[in-house]
């Protein structure tokens, strides 16, 4: 009987390790970017992931979000906030501004 009983008493250790411990695998989300104008280099959390329209699967530490910028040559950066919540979002879009040229007449 008291090797069973260690048995068991072993068995319930590693459920509550496991409970414990494991089950913290992070949440992901798939996202669709899009931008205006289109084929803008996106960066998330200051990595180059792709270019416009990019379609990525996001995985949520601590349910951290995501800062993610759009760049193009000839318009100033777009940035977005993707956060988890909520879970059924999926699509982002970011409009990028021209930047004015300057002209000199003289």
């Amino acid at each position: 009987m008291g090797a069973r009983k260690t048995m068991m008493a072993k068995m319930f250790l590693l459920l509550v390790a496991a409970w414990l411990f494991g089950g913290c695998a992070p949440a992901t989300k798939m996202v669709k970017i899009s931008s205006t104008p289109s084929a803008a280099t996106v960066y998330i959390n200051g990595q180059e992931s792709g270019i416009t329209p990019l379609t990525k699967e996001l995985s949520f530490e601590r349910n951290k979000p995501f800062d993610v910028v759009a760049k193009k040559e000839g318009y100033k950066e777009g940035r977005i906030t993707i956060s988890l919540d909520p879970l059924t979002k999926a699509d982002y879009h970011i409009d990028l501004e021209k930047i004015a040229k300057m002209v000199k007449i003289t």
